[in-house]
């Protein structure tokens, strides 16, 4: 499928999808989690590596242009690093954008950090089919354990229509 046709198939599927924005991590020794049934995870840069925000951006900004082509992707039932959705700090982030065709999820508070398998719980995420990772997939070498707050407030912009 071309770049062109999976952008045409994206604007079919609107408000049936949630972009995941933030800095994203995972742990050594973090036990892996099962992607939803019905859902499907997109990733756009390979496990271990950081994800530039400019792709990141244009990963948000499904609003306009092209968006960028998966580099893996994940169906209902497939096993998947439990990453980390952590406030995005220095980040520019497209999400607050009024004319977004999806919903959107952050981590709206410093030093927090959200497992994935918290936010699959998400009612955002319960709701759509599609869920894309606009984070890194790096090891976090600077987080311990005890970080992550699976009480953290998420963000609650949510622009689907």
């Amino acid at each position: 499928m071309s770049v062109k046709d999976l952008a045409a198939n994206f604007d079919r599927r609107m408000g049936r999808r949630v972009v995941i924005s933030g800095h994203g991590s995972y742990r050594d020794g973090d036990a892996k989690v099962v992607v939803p049934h019905g859902k499907t995870l997109y990733f756009y840069v390979a496990h271990g590596v950081g994800l530039s925000n400019s792709v990141g951006m244009a990963v948000e900004g499904f609003d306009g242009g092209t968006p960028p082509a998966p580099y893996e992707t994940f169906k209902g039932g497939d096993l998947v690093y439990n990453y980390l959705l952590t406030y995005p700090s220095n980040l520019t982030l497209n999400g607050t954008a009024r004319n977004a065709k999806y919903d959107w999820i952050t981590v709206s508070h410093a030093g927090q950090s959200v497992p994935l398998s918290v936010l699959f719980k998400d009612s955002r995420i319960l709701a759509a089919s599609e869920i894309h990772w606009a984070a890194c997939r790096s090891k976090a070498n600077w987080m311990k354990k005890s970080t992550h707050d699976a009480g953290a407030k998420l963000g609650k912009v949510a622009y689907a229509k």
